[in-house]
């Protein structure tokens, strides 16, 4: 049903997996963003979490470190690919990292 379109994931624990893995599961391709070491979600009572193994079926997975600012630009590229963006963070933390609605 969702094939050709692509979502970019920022989130963790799980709302915004949870919302990826629907739309993954209706056929989009999903991409998830994780932070240098991994989602803290993957070691959740013990390395390999059933919960993160679920909430994260048929996605992608990339690394970007979004305290830096080369990162960060490559993250906006990521984002010029995709249909939708699905997160759980902060809003002043996707601003600080310059990801708030104005520049998106």
């Amino acid at each position: 049903m969702l094939q050709g379109v692509r979502a970019v994931e920022l989130g963790t624990t799980i709302t915004a997996p949870l919302t990826t893995m629907l739309l993954a599961d209706l056929g989009a391709d999903v991409i998830k963003v994780e932070r240098p070491g991994g989602d803290p979600f993957r070691s959740f009572r013990g390395a390999g979490s059933p919960f993160f193994e679920t909430f994260n079926r048929g996605k992608r997975s990339v690394v970007i470190d979004l305290a830096k600012a080369d990162e960060q630009a490559k993250m906006r590229v990521l984002l010029r690919t995709a249909h939708v963006f699905v997160d759980n963070v902060h809003p002043r933390v996707l601003a600080r990292i310059g990801l708030d609605p104005a520049v998106l």
